[in-house]
């Protein structure tokens, strides 16, 4: 055989069998074997040192590199170093450490990436330390650090079922799909499904099937898929159909469906059963806000809870909802905690929301479809409907029905538990201010406008009713039944006090009982009698019906049909009028008898009765 130079010769495509071949590199000599040069079938070394295709790898290739090593068919290491392939139709691009064990996986570069036993058609982009573990199908971590999917059992296999598939992780670092990181601890093997969720970066992020630490649940009843999180930091996902956008320590819990978080700080979308709570609920930010039932949706705030179906909280801090479809516009320390309505048709209980708009400390207790506005520590409760609080400071409305205080403070309107007792009564403002009911309709349709320390109704006087009767204003008012009393007024003033169906203008400490008397003004005026009238004055009384004092004072009308002009009278008959003195005109006077009994009339200076 001529002698022919190395150059000269033609590249061998595959070479086979155990001789030893001289091999040159770097200025050093070694020995090798053709097979160990070449591999078997259609297998390729190009470049590179110390790198290994293994017996039997058919068809697979390193490009370059070093220390890298295949031993499988149809695959491919482009180059980098200390890469292991140990799949058919894997392809590692570069790198260092990089191990490869997905059927069809690929791993693009990056440092310590590992795609393990049990895979199929996972793939890494790069990065540092990401793995696709056992039981995973169509899988992707396309970069970042430490990112890993996972199903706790290191033998579970990439099933037909796609139980573990189509799972993506874009970038961040620490994230993981699985199990190992959920806020419980690593737990066996399972076999719902985990499939087509999607984190794109942040750390320490989590989609698993978990139950949360107040309501764990076995594995095998719970499954993750189709859930999303953009982001942020130690955000947790245990649901289907669930998205957390970012923020930190978010999570949506066991059991949840279609459960939305879009930032903020420690909130939670959790159930109460597994199976119910929670589901297709929204909160958009905010901190520390907690949602534990169906289609209810916080927007914001700090430390708010919805525990009812629908029910929304719009912002605000310490807010709590469990009335069905109810309301919380925002404010702080507001509670909602509705009761239902009866349907009288079926006899089944109906939703009934109730509403707080804003304020402090306002509170609406089972007391369905009722509403305050704002304010603070506003309270309606009673198992009655339709009460409204408008706002103010400590008003309370209670086992009313559509009784409404508009603003004001400590005003109270109250009933007892028998039906309709406060019913459709109206303080408008003031201070202090009160409408009573103790019996069955025992008060309605009565009204405070404003003033302090007015009161409609009695103490304690069951089943008597006041209906229809207004104090306009003033201060320590009170229109009291005794019986029945119907359209009672006080205008003003101060102290007065009306019992039965009686009027009171602008006076101060008249004391009215009967029916059908009026004070206009006056004071320290009583009336003991009906139909009867005080114009105005001081220290008068009259203990008679259907009379009257116009004015003066100190006067005492102790008869029926009597009447006083004046002052320090006190009558002596019934059908009479008493005055201090007495002015007639007598030019005005009749000159002759004019024929009508009782009519006074003058002859020259001398005055004449006509009988």
């Amino acid at each position: 055989m001529a002698y022919v130079k190395i150059s000269d010769l033609n590249f061998a495509q595959t070479l086979t069998g155990n001789e030893i071949l001289p091999v040159v590199q770097n200025g050093t000599s070694y020995k090798v074997s053709v097979s160990a040069v070449g591999g078997t079938g259609d297998t390729e070394n190009i470049n590179g040192r110390c790198n290994d295709i293994s017996t039997g790898s058919n068809y697979s290739s390193i490009v370059g590199g070093e220390y890298n090593d295949v031993y499988g068919n149809c695959s491919f290491i482009g180059g980098g170093t200390v890469n292991v392939l140990s799949a058919d139709f894997g392809f590692i691009g570069g790198g260092t450490g990089n191990i490869g064990y997905s059927i069809g996986g690929f791993i693009g570069a990056g440092v310590g990436n590992d795609t393990c036993p049990n895979t199929c058609l996972d793939t890494i982009g790069g990065g540092n330390g990401n793995v696709v573990n056992s039981g995973f199908k169509l899988s992707f971590i396309g970069g970042g650090r430490g990112n890993f999917m996972e199903t706790g059992n290191t033998s579970a296999s990439a099933d037909s079922n796609f139980n573990n598939q189509s799972n993506i992780i874009v970038g961040g670092s620490i994230n993981s799909i699985g199990t190992k990181g959920n806020p419980l601890k690593d737990v066996p093997a399972m076999t719902k499904a985990l499939c087509f969720n999607t984190i794109v970066g942040g750390y320490f992020n989590k989609i698993s099937k978990f139950g949360a630490p107040l309501n764990p649940l076995p594995a095998e009843d719970l499954e993750s898929k189709y859930s999303f999180v953009g982001g942020g930091l130690n955000n947790g996902i245990n649901g289907n159909y669930t998205t957390i956008v970012g923020g930190s320590n978010n999570k949506v819990y066991s059991g949840v469906k279609g459960g939305f978080i879009g930032s903020g700080a420690y909130n939670t979308v959790r159930s109460v059963s597994g199976t119910t709570g929670g589901n297709y609920s929204s909160i958009v930010g905010g901190k520390q806000n907690q949602l534990s039932a169906d289609f209810g949706f916080i927007g914001g705030g700090w430390g708010n809870t919805v525990s009812s179906a629908c029910g929304t909280i719009g912002g605000g801090y310490g807010n709590s909802l469990s009335s069905a479809s109810g309301f919380i516009g925002g404010g702080v320390n507001n509670t909602v905690t509705s009761g239902c309505i009866i349907d009288f048709n079926t006899g089944l209980p109906l939703p009934a929301p109730s509403i707080i708009v804003g304020g402090s400390q306002n509170e609406i207790t089972n007391a369905p479809d009722s509403f305050i506005g704002s304010g603070a520590r506003n309270e309606i409760a009673g198992t009655c409907s339709g009460n409204i609080i408008l706002g103010g400071y400590r008003n309370q409305n209670i086992k009313g029905v559509q009784s409404v205080i508009i603003g004001g403070a400590l005003n109270t309107l109250s009933g007892n538990n028998i039906d309709w007792s406060n019913a459709r009564n109206l303080i408008g403002g003031g201070f202090e201010n009160r409408i009573i009911g103790h019996g069955n309709q025992s008060s309605q349709n009565n009204a405070i406008l404003a003033g302090s320390n007015n009161q409609i109704g009695p103490e304690t006087e069951p089943g008597e009713k006041m209906l229809d009767s207004v104090i306009a204003g003033g201060k320590f008012n009170q229109i009291i039944t005794c019986g029945v009393a119907t359209t009672s007024f006080i205008g003003a003033g101060q102290g007065n006090s009306l019992t039965g169906t009686n009027f009171a203008g602008n006076s101060l400490f008249a004391n009215v009982s009967g029916l059908n008397n009026a004070v206009v003004a006056g004071y320290d005026v009583d009336i003991y009698g009906c139909q009867s009238f005080i114009g105005s004055g001081f220290l008068n009384t009259i203990c008679g019906d259907y009379s009257s004092i116009i004015t003066g004072c100190s006067n005492n009308n102790n008869h029926n049909n009597s009447h006083i002009v004046g002052s320090d009278i006190t009558t002596v008959s019934g059908n009479m009028l008493h005055a201090n003195t007495l002015y007639l005109s007598a030019a005005a006077l009749p000159t002759s008898d004019p024929g009508v009994s009782g009519v006074v009339w003058r002859d020259g200076t001398d005055l004449k009765i006509s009988l």
